[in-house]
């Protein structure tokens, strides 16, 4: 059994009135520590709470630990909240202790001997051994302050990124009918649940980092007293037994509270049911790299107090004392190149070499079908990006096996595949489904989906079904696209500037050519042809640089190419750049960053799909481009815009990168 928001389970349990009688309850409880000003609290009641914490921790904790999952115990959700209500009511105690000298004893029960020989140890010892065991435990509260931060930024990466993209692919799946009404109301009660237990985990942290500030000043405040009072003796000083009783239990709430966002954090990183963001999840260290990292922290504090040097001094010492830090040479820095569109080369033609069994596909004579498939071919390619590609040349590939074809872009192969034979139909649709029609699967040649053959009578209705030659034309129209910034030639743009090749100066066309090269490269149609040579004209000479000229060209011709990427309700659903991925892209990623942010890629692409939404990212503009052929590894219909592009768009960010 998993744990979920206790009060929402109390609220769906028992109705609102016991929801709001248990915060009330809660209300006054929080309230209590300040009671403690007025009315004398003893040893026993501080045993009996600290005593409670313990066994909740080792109980509950353990059972978590060793099973993976957070258990469903009310007591446990309630832990950082007893823990915070003990702190402050130390708190109150020091500070009434300060004062008013009120003083209070040990009690005589085993905890409070423990608590009371803590703070005994702590205070009364030499000021090295003091100094040394108050440094452990403000490295302690260091290292609960960085778990609590990891579980608030797994809290908000959820909030923030995961919720918005599944909720939108639910409604994208019901509007498309991919599911019914009863089904998105499930999906989007889980998803839903999901989400409230993702904000208990970031109350959670919450909690734990003030319980980090709260232990912290006490310790800070008995470090300085033992560094000046050194000769504090139990007979020199009444109030040594009321000090041992504070910090005692306070050394106690640190280690408790550490131990608990250790083992959540744990129990988190290892669920199979509540989501952590990958980041996060790799952020939170392992049972190994804990225990000798804590080990080689309390070495360098105990080195550093024999010195008589504060905690911390020199952070060179954990390197060469802590038995988990080592020295790590520095990740290779991968800058990516810079694109330049001086290189712009023309290929002599587009060509599609057949092989033998192929060659009826386009010969006059008999039934040409890839040949009559051609004028609609270039007709869509032009209603894309605003031209037309040249005549493809179709050559008897004497060298390929009979159905094996060849797509050639001047003396380059760019794309190739083979067919078991030509009566047979390439199938694509569910995975599923598909193999029920055949067991072995191929990838299509596009796009590398599942696809399999089957027979022209195997036709299911849910599936699409292609034919060789409509194979051939679908993968040719995909070059032509993805080398469109090849196939805009000095001629094509002359061609294209019919009419109005007065008013471009002969010297500006090739810098003219190299900018709609890289224009319809980045899938932007050349068709607004005026007004992208009326914003050549303006910026040329201000703008020396090809890709600064490109950018304010693509931002001039905003307007419209957004319009092709909204969806029906006419708003833009993208996804936005966090400021630490924008600043590695312009310093340069390390091959580890790299490799991290196309997985994130992957997967935001993949779920976009699912909800039948073209994956499109806005960044900053300097790393639009970068950022672009980053995306283009792993989609290459993936756009990547600049937030000066959206100044007239409806823009509904789905999360972040």
């Amino acid at each position: 059994m998993h744990f979920s928001p206790v009060w929402s389970a109390l609220g769906a349990t028992s109705g609102k009135w016991r929801s709001w009688l248990s915060a009330v309850i809660w209300k006054g409880i929080k309230a209590l520590p300040l009671l403690a000003l007025l009315v004398p609290v003893r040893g026993q009641v501080l045993d009996s709470l600290v005593l409670l914490s313990l066994l909740t921790v080792l109980v509950g904790g353990g059972l978590s630990f060793c099973s993976k999952e957070p258990l469903n115990l009310q007591l446990f959700h309630r832990l950082p909240r007893l823990c915070l209500w003990l702190q402050s009511l130390l708190l109150v105690l020091f500070v009434k202790l300060l004062f008013t000298g009120f003083l209070f004893g040990p009690s005589s029960s085993k905890t409070g001997f423990i608590i009371s020989g803590a703070g005994r140890l702590l205070v009364c010892e030499s000021p090295q051994f003091s100094v040394a065991i108050f440094g452990v435990l403000l490295l302690l509260q260091r290292k609960t302050s960085r778990l609590s931060e990891l579980l608030r930024q797994a809290a908000a990466r959820f909030r923030l990124d995961v919720f918005p993209m599944e909720r939108y692919s639910l409604d994208a799946r019901l509007e498309s009918k991919k599911l019914t009404a009863e089904d998105w109301e499930q999906e989007w009660n889980r998803l839903h649940s999901r989400l409230e237990s993702q904000e208990w985990v970031g109350e959670l942290g919450v909690y734990l980092q003030q319980s980090a500030l709260l232990i912290n000043l006490p310790i800070v405040t008995f470090v300085a007293v033992r560094a000046v009072c050194c000769s504090l003796t139990e007979g020199a000083s009444p109030w040594l037994p009321s000090v041992s009783i504070i910090v005692g239990g306070m050394a106690l709430l640190s280690t408790l509270s550490f131990v608990w966002a250790f083992l959540m954090g744990m129990c988190l990183k290892e669920s199979k049911v509540y989501y952590i963001h990958p980041e996060c999840a790799e952020s939170f260290p392992g049972r190994r790299e804990m225990v000798t990292g804590l080990f080689g922290l309390g070495i360098e504090t105990v080195a550093l107090a024999g010195l008589g040097l504060p905690p911390g001094t020199s952070l060179a010492l954990k390197l060469l004392i802590g038995g988990k830090y080592s020295v790590e040479l520095e990740p290779e820095i991968v800058v990516l190149p810079e694109t330049s569109t001086r290189e712009v080369t023309s290929p002599s033609e587009m060509s599609v070499k057949l092989g033998r069994d192929l060659i009826s596909l386009v010969d006059p004579t008999k039934d040409s079908k890839l040949l009559e498939m051609m004028p609609s071919l270039r007709e869509q390619f032009q209603s894309e990006l605003g031209f037309v590609f040249e005549h493809v040349r179709f050559r008897d590939g004497l060298a390929l096996k009979p159905l094996q074809y060849q797509i050639w872009l001047g003396e380059n192969a760019v794309g190739e595949w083979e067919f078991p034979d030509h009566t047979r139909l390439l199938a694509l649709g569910p995975e599923g489904l598909l193999r029920k029609m055949n067991p072995t699967l191929v990838k299509e040649p596009l796009f590398g989906l599942p696809a399999c053959w089957v027979e022209v009578t195997a036709f299911e209705s849910v599936c699409a079904f292609f034919a060789p030659h409509q194979v051939i034309a679908s993968h040719l129209l995909e070059v032509a696209r993805s080398q469109a910034r090849l196939l805009l030639t000095k001629n094509m743009a002359s061609h294209l500037l019919s009419g109005w090749s007065k008013s471009l100066p002969e010297g500006d066309l090739p810098r003219f050519t190299r900018v709609l090269s890289h224009l319809v490269g980045e899938g932007i149609s050349v068709e607004p042809l005026p007004h992208i040579l009326e914003s050549f004209l303006s910026l040329k000479d201000q703008l020396p640089d090809d890709l600064a000229l490109v950018q304010e060209i693509r931002i001039a011709l905003s307007g419209k190419f957004c319009e092709t990427l909204c969806s029906d309700s006419g708003r833009l659903h993208v996804l936005s750049t966090e400021p630490s991925l924008v600043s590695s892209l312009r310093n340069g990623m390390r091959k580890d960053q790299l490799e991290s942010l196309c997985q994130g890629l992957h997967l935001r692409f993949q779920t976009l799909w699912e909800g039948g939404m073209q994956p499109i990212i806005v960044t900053q503009r300097d790393v639009r481009q970068r950022l672009g052929e980053i995306a283009a590894t792993e989609d290459r219909q993936a756009r990547v815009l600049c937030w000066d592009e959206l100044r007239h768009a409806k823009v509904n960010i789905l999360g972040t990168i």
